[in-house]
């Protein structure tokens, strides 16, 4: 009686089409589909809880999320100062640069500039204080023109700076 369920033309094993129930069928076929594909099982963690107990488990966990919180919180301080602000007249937001959209960093920069000047007039500044202020406007120059780059580098760095601090401090106590 079995023979007249062979099909000698076909390459799928005639195991799929003997099991009992529907669901049984459809996983043989799923199980064959893999092997077929080269598709490899994840036979010991199956289960998303299971992953994220073992994840929180892990003794290197708290030094992972601290990273992960302090470069979440390193992206969204650069993403904040480096929001562009378009203005109706061109503004100077560096000795000779001019640009009709600033940033929120580089509006501030303005302010702290016109305060410098201030403070310069008076004999309160000296040539340090201004080349400080050079150099920071210089920076968020750089960060306003290249947006995504300057929040990768200090997404990175705040995150490495987060690890090694958590691991520092785990390693005192």
């Amino acid at each position: 009686m079995e023979n007249l369920f062979k099909n000698p033309h076909s390459e799928v094993p005639d195991e799929l089409w003997k099991v009992a129930s529907p669901f049984e069928r459809q996983m043989a076929a799923v199980e064959y589909w893999a092997e077929l594909r080269g598709v490899e099982k994840i036979a010991a963690k199956s289960t998303v809880k299971k992953r994220i107990i073992d994840f929180l488990a892990d003794k290197n966990t708290p030094d992972l999320l601290s990273a992960g919180a302090g470069a979440g919180i390193g992206a969204g301080l650069n993403l904040y100062s480096t929001k562009k602000f378009p203005q109706s007249e061109e503004l100077e937001v560096e000795k000779g640069k001019f640009t009709k959209e600033p940033s929120r960093e580089q509006l501030d920069l303005r302010a702290d500039r016109a305060s410098l000047d201030e403070r310069k007039a008076r004999g309160n500044a000296g040539p340090t204080t201004e080349k400080i202020q050079d150099i920071k406007e210089r920076l968020a120059s750089m960060r306003a023109e290249n947006r995504l780059l300057s929040t990768l580098l200090m997404t990175a760095g705040t995150g490495a700076l987060g690890y090694g601090l958590s691991r520092r401090v785990r390693a005192m106590t």
